[in-house]
């Protein structure tokens, strides 16, 4: 079934949808990473110390690559997107008080998994890719 991303975009005065870009890709050297860094402290200290590399640039790929950029939307359609088109890393960590994630795996989570899978990207829990997780709940969080 999977043929590739593809991007359409609404004529809204015909009500047709029309091919704006095909076969999307993540660009590999991206430096976003989106992260809503208001919860900092509440994450597991691994989630910090890589945020904390990623400011410093210690994750840099070569001393070409631009720094790394804060880029959090607070929308998870917007912020995914912005990572499709631009490159780098999108991240809704597990916090103290929702130690299971906030993200709804079936509606949420497992649908974005598969665009940024199809575009080349990775999606991963921190312990496990995303779309080999068992749903026990329909509203199950990650």
């Amino acid at each position: 079934m999977r043929s590739g991303l593809h991007m359409f975009t609404l004529d809204d005065v015909s009500g047709e949808f029309y091919l704006t870009k095909s076969n999307i890709r993540i660009p590999t050297h991206g430096n976003i990473y989106s992260f809503n860094d208001a919860y900092f402290d509440s994450w597991d200290s691994a989630t910090r110390y890589f945020i904390q590399d990623l400011r410093s640039n210690k994750l840099r790929q070569s001393q070409y690559s631009r720094s790394p950029s804060a880029r959090y939307i607070g929308a998870l359609v917007a912020d995914v997107h912005n990572i499709l088109m631009n490159g780098g890393v999108f991240g809704y960590p597990a916090t103290v008080k929702n130690p299971s994630g906030k993200l709804r795996l079936v509606y949420e989570a497992n649908p974005l998994a598969m665009v940024l899978e199809e575009a080349g990207g990775y999606s991963s829990d921190g312990k496990q890719r995303i779309l080999d997780k068992e749903v026990n709940n329909i509203h199950e969080r990650t």
